[in-house]
């Protein structure tokens, strides 16, 4: 898998309006917090997200299947608003 970058993710993709929407929490950073998961940087996030304990939280707290259904709806939403601009 191709490495995500972490700021973007969070900052263009997995906005407060696409968490509260979709799932428990109001931000990304509020996730991150409530799991077992130490992410301070690109490497942490990467070992994350590739872990199925990651896909079991998503699955548990979202309306998702696991990550990278999250994911895809997240670049789904963020292109729908880019070009209603």
């Amino acid at each position: 898998m191709s490495e995500i970058n972490f700021d973007y993710v969070q900052n263009e993709l997995l906005t407060p309006d696409f968490m509260e929407k979709h799932t428990e929490f109001k931000n990304f950073s509020e996730m991150v917090r409530s799991s077992d998961f130490k992410i301070e940087n690109e490497i942490e996030f990467q070992d994350a997200i590739e872990s199925e304990k990651w896909n079991l939280l998503v699955k548990e707290t979202s309306d998702f299947h696991d990550w990278n259904e999250m994911l895809r709806a997240a670049v789904i939403e963020r292109a729908t608003r880019k070009l209603a601009i």
